[in-house]
């Protein structure tokens, strides 16, 4: 996690569809280039911003819900579900850190 984003090289994490989609990272391009208004930038923005909490759950901060597996099959991709810090399928850790502050 890099700064609140999920990301692969130009890529970052986006909510969207109460599904997680790889999508252009916002914060690294001239946004109004595309014709953005700066509304739709922002929500934009909140789309690919995640809190990663000490419990492990991965929330995102426009959606208020989070990365999840519940119900999934190899194979499929992660979802959305509100956040339940109860539910090992919300808990998530990385192998490394560049950033040790976890919120």
């Amino acid at each position: 996690m890099n700064n609140g984003f999920l990301r692969r090289e130009d890529h970052c994490l986006t909510a969207e569809d109460n599904q997680v989609k790889g999508k252009t990272c916002f914060y690294d391009v001239n946004d109004n280039d595309e014709g953005h208004d700066d509304y739709d930038v922002e929500q934009q923005k909140l789309a690919q911003l995640w809190k990663h909490s000490k419990g492990g759950s991965i929330k995102n901060l426009a959606t208020e819900t989070c990365i999840t597996t519940k119900g999934l099959k190899s194979g499929d991709r992660i979802a959305l579900a509100p956040c339940d810090p109860n539910d090992f399928h919300q808990i998530w850790w990385f192998q490394k850190y560049t950033d040790i502050t976890v919120l």
